[in-house]
């Protein structure tokens, strides 16, 4: 998923499998401690409220939150959209699993969108996902 806005170029370098893109030659992915001002951007928040203080800042959560306290179902992940998660007027993507596991599958299905159903503001997505299936999800 690439943002821009007006004015803004695009462009993507491919290693391998992976794929690095950049708006206007800066690097879009970025650790929760490179981010200067979250409430600036729409954000894809990936990794749990335990390894991501972004994350838990979006869920309302403190840093690091693990388990049941994170609000995400053991064995499971969530992807979830969260308007105004810094205070701004931007929003945030939230794909976070119980365990890292769990965080792949829903970068996972996330990434094969154009073939699995995303609806509603929060999913639930459980079971291995591949890049071209997703697992089981359902919209809360």
């Amino acid at each position: 998923v690439i943002v821009s806005g007006p004015g803004t170029t695009t462009t993507s370098t491919e290693y391998s499998s992976v794929t690095i893109n950049s708006v206007a030659g800066m690097d879009v992915v970025k650790l929760d401690s490179e981010v200067t001002d979250a409430a600036a951007k729409n954000l894809i928040l990936v990794g749990g409220p335990a390894v991501n203080s972004l994350t838990a800042e979006a869920l309302g959560l403190s840093f690091p939150t693990y388990g049941a306290d994170s609000g995400i179902p053991e064995g499971a992940a969530l992807l979830k959209s969260i308007d105004n998660a810094f205070g701004g007027s931007n929003s945030a993507l939230v794909v976070a699993g119980w365990s890292a596991d769990d965080t792949r599958n829903a970068a996972r299905y996330l990434q094969a969108y154009s073939s699995n159903s995303l609806s509603g503001d929060s999913m639930t997505v459980t079971g291995p996902s591949t890049a071209t299936s997703g697992g089981e999800a359902t919209a809360e």
